[in-house]
């Protein structure tokens, strides 16, 4: 079973989400806008799946989504798929770059969060183990701000063994599904700040990945 933790902007109404017909039996937890690290926290204590998934309420997956994750979680820590990243008009900005799948360790994966762009570093295409999760403690960290995803791929590789890259589209961000709240540009920035010193810490023995978020900050 997959627990899908799905991110809405508001949990009343409950979101027109399916749970049946992707091939697989889907948990379905939610996480609102506004105190996402608070609530993804929650919705982990609360799963019950054997994998754990991440999606937006306005983004688009394909029917077999799921499946083409779980084909791709056989003796590795997690499954990635291709995505796009499009307007709400549907003008597409960006599409990942794989043309093969791959098979990498968990350095090489966290090496990818902290070149092109970072365009690994994204929880919505990938499938995560529970297990992993739980015995590690990894959680998202509420004072790392915008930055508590990105913190929170970069724990779980730590502890990642094996991780497959599949290179089939099959996930698609709309840019404006989760807009950030107006803030302190400069609160963002020591947020990031804060979040890169912390991996430094972390990959303090990975000396590829640690060497390339040094020249990130």
């Amino acid at each position: 079973m997959i627990t899908v933790i799905l991110t809405v902007k508001d949990k009343n109404p409950p979101p027109d989400f399916p749970t049946t017909g992707w091939g697989t039996e889907i948990e379905l937890l939610l996480a609102q806008q506004g105190h996402l690290p608070a609530e993804r926290n929650a919705a982990l204590k609360k799963a019950k799946g054997e994998y754990v998934a991440f999606v937006g309420e306005k983004d688009c997956i394909d029917p077999d989504y799921f499946t083409y994750l779980l084909e791709g979680m056989h003796g590795v820590s997690m499954a990635t798929c291709g995505y796009e990243i499009a307007e709400d008009t549907g003008e597409l900005l960006y599409a990942s770059p794989e043309s093969q799948s791959r098979v990498l360790s968990g350095e090489e994966m966290t090496c990818r969060l902290f070149y092109q762009y970072h365009y690994q570093g994204y929880l919505q295409n990938k499938l995560f183990r529970r297990d992993l999760i739980r015995k590690k403690r990894i959680t998202f960290d509420p004072k790392y701000g915008k930055s508590a995803d990105f913190l929170f791929l970069v724990e779980y590789l730590k502890h990642a063994s094996l991780v497959r890259m599949g290179e089939k589209f099959r996930y698609r961000f709309v840019a404006s599904q989760e807009m950030p709240e107006a803030g302190d540009p400069a609160e963002d920035d020591m947020d990031e700040l804060a979040c890169y010193r912390r991996c430094k810490k972390i990959l303090s023995r990975r000396s590829d990945a640690y060497w390339l978020c040094e020249q990130t900050i």
